[in-house]
């Protein structure tokens, strides 16, 4: 798995779940899940975003449909 993947998880588990994560729930996996999917998603769009610099391009409109589509801000 790609290492900036692990990170979120990783920052995901710290962030809700400290040092329960081994003992997680149902409800605590879906947590898990949404969280790490915003992480996830947010990293994508300010990825896109940084893609081109100072201009408002096709980085910052892929980021800005990316925030839309998957409800994130």
């Amino acid at each position: 798995m790609q290492k900036r993947v692990k990170e979120l998880m990783g920052q995901t588990l710290d962030e809700k779940f400290r040092e329960t994560w081994t003992t997680m729930t149902y409800e605590d996996l879906k947590k898990f899940t949404t969280h790490f999917a915003r992480l996830l998603i947010k990293d994508c769009a300010d990825t896109a975003y940084r893609f081109d610099g100072l201009t408002l391009g096709q980085g910052y409109t892929v980021a800005k449909h990316l925030r839309k589509h998957f409800e994130v801000e």
